[in-house]
């Protein structure tokens, strides 16, 4: 039997935080329930520190601080004064990429989310964050974050005039870029990745009630389908039901392979024939199941899902091969 390594098993039980859900409410879960915190993170907004910090538990601050920060706007001088005023050591180290708080118990609260409006603010057009949590870490953590504030320079008043100085000298102009922002409105339904990946389609509201009970590609796949077909998992059984039937049967690929059903000879298409259809109606991206077990499954999930939700077809294996049929009128 494979062991599992200790590390590994430590991560399966840490929760996580994610974007516009959990993920701020998390960062201030953590310093109320702390004394003394340490926050190291490469961009600090002094606008989302003190909406973060509103009962003051950061007492040391490590940022990056790059000269080019500051000309790019992404670093303030109010900081200093901000930490001066509230009696929070702040230190300065431009290899800093982590972002954490570190508290008194040895607790700690990291993740990708930087210190902004866009980070953990998860205002507006806010960033995919996800963040995650430990209780008491290990003797070498603890060995590392202080090798970090060892090796870190101590903002001192002369230390934040000579970045003023260096800051104030760049006289190079500002480049304001221009913005390309992602729409994502048109949805190509032709991707694989567009079609559903879960077979038992009259399970899966079930499923979803138990999911910590299903296996790994189980909740891939389910999970797929949910945000696939936007799915509200709150609903009840009926109302999830009507809306995937409504979304499903209206989705153009599916609407497309049934009127090719409809439309050949016999009303019906046999699992070749629905393989190769598929083919030449599909593009292949990344999908919860491995492109070698969709080849074979792929088929299948679409027979029981366009029969669940539509009486006038069905499947047999009349042979050898599993056949989709239209009901003729």
């Amino acid at each position: 039997m494979r062991c599992i390594p200790t590390l590994t098993i430590i991560l399966l039980k840490m929760t996580l935080f994610r974007s516009s859900e959990n993920l701020f409410a998390g960062a201030v879960n953590f310093l109320d329930s702390s004394e003394e915190v340490v926050l190291m993170s490469p961009y600090i907004r002094l606008d989302q520190l003190k909406d973060l910090d509103k009962n003051q538990k950061i007492n040391q601050i490590i940022i990056r601080w790059e000269v080019k920060d500051f000309h790019l706007g992404i670093a303030e001088f109010e900081l200093y004064h901000y930490c001066q005023q509230n009696h929070i050591t702040l230190f300065r180290n431009t290899r800093i990429h982590l972002k954490c708080l570190w508290n008194e118990k040895d607790d700690v609260y990291f993740g990708s989310a930087n210190i902004t409006r866009r980070g953990i603010g998860e205002n507006g057009d806010y960033n995919f964050e996800l963040n995650s949590s430990k209780k008491s870490v290990q003797f070498i953590d603890l060995l590392y974050f202080n090798r970090i504030i060892k090796e870190s320079d101590l903002v001192t008043t002369k230390l934040f005039e000579e970045l003023k100085l260096v800051v104030g000298k760049i006289k190079a102009p500002r480049y304001k870029y221009p913005q390309l922002k992602m729409t994502n409105q048109k949805v190509d339904y032709y991707l694989i990745s567009q079609l559903p990946m879960y077979i038992d389609v009259n399970r899966i509201y079930r499923r979803i009630q138990i999911i910590d009970q299903q296996d790994e590609q189980s909740k891939r796949c389910i999970s797929h389908d949910v945000i696939n077909f936007d799915l509200d998992v709150n609903m009840s059984e009926k109302e999830f039901y009507q809306d995937l039937k409504a979304k499903f049967n209206t989705h153009p690929f599916v609407i497309d392979l049934k009127n090719e059903i409809k439309n050949s000879p016999r009303r019906s298409l046999n699992y070749g024939r629905v393989v190769n259809w598929i083919k030449e109606n599909t593009t292949t991206v990344p999908t919860p199941i491995s492109w070698e077990l969709k080849q074979e499954k792929v088929v299948n999930i679409l027979y029981e899902w366009i029969c669940y939700f539509d009486k006038d077809f069905y499947w047999d294996t009349p042979r050898h091969s599993q056949v989709i049929y239209f009901k003729k009128e």
